[in-house]
């Protein structure tokens, strides 16, 4: 079957996020709502802290297009996590995509 999803090369976050202890962070992926295919956290692992979702309207105007997802999380605690993201249909079962990202999260007492 012959399955339309959105497309994520080039986004953002296709490299690791370098934050700092209490930071606010956003993980950005493209999706494509209007098809269905949404983005979601597989898990949060302990010392992140997911805040919520917002969404960007698609830069072309067109209709159904793509958009950017922000999934925002808060650095609780210091140290590298694996945030692993799945793109799935509501309906369906199996997860179209699956996204790794890297966090790491250095110590508030590191600032500069």
């Amino acid at each position: 079957m012959n399955r339309q999803r959105p497309r994520s090369e080039g986004v953002p976050h296709e490299r690791p996020v370098e934050v700092v202890e209490r930071e606010v962070f956003d993980v950005i992926l493209a999706d494509l709502p209007g098809a269905g295919f949404v983005w979601k956290p597989v898990a949060v692992p302990a010392g992140l802290t997911l805040l919520g979702e917002e969404r960007t309207a698609p830069a072309t105007g067109v209709v159904g297009a793509a958009q950017r997802k922000a999934i925002r999380f808060r650095a609780d605690r210091a140290g590298d996590y694996i945030l692993t993201f799945t793109l799935t249909r509501p309906w369906e079962d199996t997860p179209t995509e699956t996204r790794t990202i890297h966090a790491h999260v250095r110590p508030s007492d590191e600032i500069p």
